[in-house]
């Protein structure tokens, strides 16, 4: 399964993406390879401006 960190919301959830992928490192099983995965499902996820 492909997931991202999505911090859309800044201001109303006072959390930022350092602190979230902060987070997603500390699940346990979490490591190097899989946060790799999870920054790059990420990019590949966003939207294209213009």
């Amino acid at each position: 399964m492909r997931a991202c960190v999505c911090t859309d919301n800044t201001l109303l959830s006072e959390v930022d993406a350092p602190e979230e992928h902060r987070r997603v490192a500390a699940i346990p099983g979490m490591d190097a390879a899989a946060m790799e995965r999870v920054i790059a499902a990420g990019h590949a996820a966003a939207f294209g401006r213009g």
